[in-house]
């Protein structure tokens, strides 16, 4: 079933038979300023890291790690001095270690009795760490 989904997705999800034209992206305004990419660049303080793991909620699904936000919260003075390390890392090389970038799939039927991939609801489930503010 497993090789069934990843073959379903894959063929969905591909740009096997599609056209790109690189000339369509000139009408596209560019909206993002100078600036804006410096202050998107910018490493995050801790306590711009701290602002954002409390704004999430403590209730978020968990990860594959089984840790959802209260945990995060809880023990924020206890974590900070490895969490804040690898969110500066990732600003500074532009990359996430494979594991923390993890995501389970979980298939939810949008139909009794599904009989094809098109008849569920992938839902992705993402370490808290990867997760954005919603």
């Amino acid at each position: 079933m497993g090789k069934e989904a990843e073959n379903f997705f894959k063929h969905l999800l591909s740009t096997e038979g599609s056209i790109f034209f690189e000339s369509i992206l000139n009408v596209i305004p560019n909206l993002v300023t100078a600036s804006d990419k410096t202050m998107l660049n910018r490493i995050p303080s801790l306590e711009e890291r701290k602002e954002r793991v409390f704004q999430m909620s403590p209730d978020s699904t968990p990860g594959p790690d089984g840790y959802e936000g209260s945990f995060y919260q809880s023990c924020w003075e206890i974590i900070q001095e490895d969490l804040v390390p690898a969110v500066q890392f990732f600003f500074r090389e532009g990359s996430v270690p494979k594991s923390i970038n993890e995501t389970w799939i979980a298939f939810i039927p949008k139909v009794f009795h599904p009989t094809s991939f098109h008849h569920f609801r992938p839902i992705s489930l993402c370490y808290f760490l990867y997760k954005k503010r919603s």
